[in-house]
């Protein structure tokens, strides 16, 4: 794993000081830590990863950009961008879950993105894998940061992947769906009423799911509108990543019917 690839991966004494180093003396004064909890999701082959990470874009866009994939202690740099955006698959964290119930969410964040929301996935990534903290833990260390993680300006994130598993904030807990192509633009610090005029609290499902864009959830610093593709992006994806589709179905089985058409 070390060989290909380049600074987190340079060993869990660095990463440990580049995280000190952003969050203050937290990790110092903290009482020891634990080992890695166990549940977390499996490690996958390199190759599927990238490909999964690099679907979230379009292909001008995924040829040249940087990829992150999930490794022992945390999220790893495969390869370093050229053109400032940066991919990954976002993965759940939650020690003691199903394998088969935690995210594959496939997503590409532009430069301004990347040094932002993209750094806190790799971050907490790194204090739960690499330190052996609980989410929930290390969530406390990195609200203390949250200025690091906060957008400056707008940006857009790629997450146009026929391979975006997610659970369904509209369904009963523990259900999960795969998501239709859409992409999101950076929103600091608005709100779904100011966008969609509150679609999400009069109808969840209808917001999440009728193709108008919307903001999940209540204003935050790094907000985000979602803005769904048009049926004809959608089914070419689709068709166009049908190998994922099938590839991903062995690690996370996906028990709901996908209509990528929206009819």
């Amino acid at each position: 794993m070390e060989s290909r690839v380049k600074g987190w991966t340079r060993g869990a004494r660095q990463r440990r000081a580049t995280i000190v180093a952003g969050i203050g003396v937290w990790l110092a004064t903290a009482s020891p830590l634990a080992a890695q909890p166990e549940g977390l999701p499996k490690i996958l082959p390199l190759e599927f990863e990238t490909r999964a990470a690099l679907s979230a874009a379009p292909e001008r866009v995924a040829a040249d950009a940087g990829v992150w994939v999930l490794g022992p202690d945390g999220y790893e740099e495969a390869r370093p961008t050229q053109n400032g955006f940066e991919c990954f698959v976002m993965r759940d964290l939650l020690p003691g879950g199903r394998p088969d119930r935690q995210s594959f969410a496939p997503m590409c964040f532009d430069a301004e993105g990347a040094r932002t929301v993209l750094k806190r996935f790799i971050e907490r990534s790194a204090l739960v894998r690499g330190e052996g903290m609980s989410p929930a833990e290390a969530d406390e260390v990195l609200a203390k940061a949250d200025e690091r993680f906060t957008p400056q300006r707008p940006g857009i994130t790629y997450m146009a992947s026929a391979v975006n598993v997610q659970t369904d904030p509209t369904a009963p807990r523990g259900a999960f769906r795969t998501y239709m192509p859409h992409v999101m633009f950076l929103a600091p610090g608005l709100s779904d009423a100011q966008i969609s005029a509150g679609a999400i609290q009069a109808d969840p499902a209808e917001a999440f799911f009728g193709g108008w864009p919307f903001l999940p959830g209540r204003a935050r610093p790094d907000g985000f509108v979602v803005v769904p593709l048009d049926r004809r992006l959608r089914l070419q994806i689709q068709d166009t990543q049908r190998d994922l589709i099938d590839r991903l179905a062995e690690w996370i089985p996906v028990r709901e019917p996908v209509d990528y058409g929206g009819e």
